[in-house]
């Protein structure tokens, strides 16, 4: 048996098979439609009429019953019916009349239907005697005794008429399940004879489908495996199964080319990354996608805005001559066809497979450019700096056409995508180099210019409050000592933006020597006392109760805890509070360390909005109630702690609530104790 004759028979073998199986599955299914109706018809009739008839006649029984036993007690008492009472039989003979002309509309078949007549005369009957008995008062012994004869009677009566409708109810249940027992063995039966068709199939086609399939399932756990050479047996199995395989193969290769595609997408931008300059970089891209492709040579052609563009980056295959200098109207020609609107190089990836074929892209344009640039294929994609065409990578073949594969392209693209990033990256560094220089030295210029005439106001300031220049008035003065405290604010800035500037450059260099906690915090309350008093604060500083040192330098440490201290005066209404004071913790038995020193300064300040706590330690921002209230300040003091912090390796932590206070923890490690 031929591939393509095998190929057929399975086609034909499962159509048939599959035709015989829905004929099956139509019978099967019409024979259990029908029983399915014969057992709903029962159940239907067995739901509406014969278990609602059954259910009325046991209430009317049971009606007759009750209003029976409310005789009983009506003539043991010896007294007549209430209006009540006489109200509540006439109520339940009218309902007892409504049950039996319902009872009588559900009945159908006349045996039945004569029980029902039969009890329905002798609950007439008793209603009857029961009027008497009940509305003409009536309650004589021989009236009461002829009462009582009626209920047995309806009893009896209505008994029989019971036990025939549970009997119809009987007989149609049996029916109804005979039915749905007809019903389950025709499916049963039809699913059997399914299974043993589907059996025929399997046999059928197993020797001709199941094997090359398998294989096929084993060279798909191969490639899973890492195994990206295996191929499925293109020449094995019926036809189908040869064009699975087929489309199987092309599928892989089609994903390993995409997997190698975006490997050397990955490859190209780690050597980008690591080249020490953007020519470098640059040159190593075209060598990797010009190898990686297998091409003649692979460029890179551009140049700024406005002229002609040239040849900038490139690498060549070995053995080929070195490409003379492409002559300057060819070029002239090329860019500015780039940049025209039916530019085939600049708009997206381009691909030309064959340059000589007369449906090229471009035309008599396109082959004229061709063979100024030496290609016969070529890959061409754009690189692009913001909305500008910046220049354009080719990759060229020169003698043979090429179909170019989605995987070519795709690695193309990434690679133009690539050099325009390393090139905006390096115009970009070099921008920021630029902005950067010119920013110390503006800086280091502001600083300049600003401290020395600073300093002559200070100086200037001294000779007016010393009276050197004449006797000053108590409003002069005072007036001098607000321009006193503005020099001041003044310069506190230009230090905090010539630290912050450190810090940028090269951060805070320093030797670590060990500081005295509690020295560091005494000199601070001799400093800061007298602003606070000024400003009406109270200002507390607990030293620790014993010697505790870190290493750091003293100087940052002060600049640290004075710009904290300081926010917590400056924050703090006239009568508030502000206390300092130190926490030690010991090192754990292993540790190698000396355990930490907590400095805790805590006030009773405007606090902090809860929204604006994470930035504050930005740069220049302020919080919104300060900016409110108009005090001054530059935003950058818990920049300045936060870096002299951690440049000590310690933390700073702070916690506030709005209109009750802030508390601002810095942690240092602990200098461990020197062994007596």
């Amino acid at each position: 048996m031929t591939a393509t004759s095998a190929g057929r028979s399975v086609l034909n073998t499962l159509r048939l098979l599959t035709l015989a199986m829905l004929m099956l599955a139509v019978i099967v299914a019409f024979l259990s439609l029908v029983s399915l109706r014969r057992a709903h018809s029962d159940m239907s009739h067995r739901v509406n009429v014969l278990a609602p008839a059954y259910l009325e006649s046991l209430d009317r029984l049971r009606l007759v019953s009750d209003t029976n036993a409310l005789i009983f007690v009506l003539v043991a008492s010896g007294r007549s019916a209430t209006a009540i009472e006489t109200e509540a039989f006439d109520d339940a003979r009218r309902r007892s009349a409504a049950m039996t002309a319902e009872l009588a509309d559900l009945i159908e078949d006349e045996e039945t239907l004569a029980f029902a007549e039969r009890a329905e005369e002798s609950i007439d009957q008793w209603w009857a005697q029961a009027a008497e008995v009940v509305l003409d008062g009536d309650a004589a012994s021989e009236s009461f005794g002829e009462l009582v004869s009626r209920f047995a009677d309806v009893r009896q009566t209505s008994g029989e008429l019971g036990i025939a409708l549970k009997a119809r109810l009987d007989s149609h249940w049996q029916a109804s399940s005979h039915d749905l027992e007809r019903s389950a063995v025709i499916v049963i039966a039809g699913t059997l004879t399914a299974a043993g068709l589907t059996a025929l199939l399997a046999r059928l086609i197993a020797r001709s489908v199941s094997r090359p399939v398998l294989d096929l399932a084993v060279i798909a756990g191969q490639i899973r495996e890492g195994d990206v050479d295996s191929r499925a047996d293109e020449e094995r199995g019926p036809r189908e199964v040869r064009q699975l395989a087929a489309a199987f193969n092309a599928l892989t290769a089609e994903r390993n080319a995409s997997v190698a595609a975006r490997d050397l997408s990955l490859d190209i931008a780690a050597a980008l990354r690591d080249a020490e300059s953007e020519a470098e970089g640059l040159v190593e891209l075209c060598r990797r996608l010009g190898r990686a492709l297998d091409v003649d040579r692979c460029d890179i052609f551009s140049g700024p805005d406005g002229e002609v563009w040239s040849f900038q980056y490139g690498w060549q295959r070995e053995g080929l001559d070195e490409e003379k200098e492409i002559d300057l109207p060819s070029r002239e020609f090329a860019t500015a066809w780039v940049h025209s609107s039916n530019a085939p190089i600049g708009v997206e990836v381009r691909s030309i497979p064959d340059a000589e074929a007369p449906d090229t892209l471009g035309g008599d344009i396109g082959r004229s450019i061709a063979r100024a640039f030496r290609y016969r294929a070529m890959l061409s994609a754009p690189i692009r700096l913001d909305d500008r065409v910046a220049g354009v990578l080719l990759v060229r073949v020169h003698e043979t056409p090429r179909e170019w594969t989605d995987a070519e392209v795709y690695a193309v693209r990434q690679a133009s995508e690539h050099a325009a990033n390393a090139i905006a990256q390096r115009q970009y560094l070099t921008s920021l180099e630029a902005l950067d220089r010119q920013k110390s030295e503006f800086l280091a210029t502001a600083s300049h210019e600003l401290r020395t005439p600073l300093t002559s106001i200070a100086g200037y300031l001294e000779v007016l409050e010393d009276g050197d220049l004449g006797e000053m008035t108590d409003a002069q003065l005072r007036a001098i000592a607000v321009i006193r405290r503005n020099t001041a604010r003044l310069r506190g800035l230009i230090e905090d933006i010539l630290v912050i500037n450190r810090i940028e450059e090269r951060g805070l260099m320093a030797t670590f020597l060990p500081v005295s906690i509690a020295r560091l915090l005494a000199h601070l309350a001799e400093e800061l006392r007298p602003i606070g008093a000024e400003a009406g604060v109270a200002l507390t500083i607990d030293p620790p109760s014993e010697d505790v040192t870190v290493d750091g330098v003293a100087d940052q440490l002060g600049r640290a805890l004075t710009n904290v201290i300081g926010n917590a005066i400056k924050f703090t209404p006239a009568g508030g509070h502000v206390s300092v004071r130190c926490v030690t913790t010991e090192a754990e038995p292993d540790a190698t360390g000396g355990g930490s020193v907590q400095i805790v300064c805590s006030d009773t300040g405007v606090g902090i909005p809860t929204g604006e706590l994470d930035l504050l330690s930005t740069r220049f921002f302020r919080a919104s109630n300060a900016t409110a209230q108009a005090i001054p300040g530059t935003g950058l003091g818990l920049s300045i702690v936060r870096s002299i912090v951690e440049l000590h390796a310690g933390t700073l932590a702070i916690d506030s609530e709005e209109g009750v206070g802030t508390t601002v923890t810095i942690t240092l490690p602990r200098r461990p104790a020197t062994p007596a």
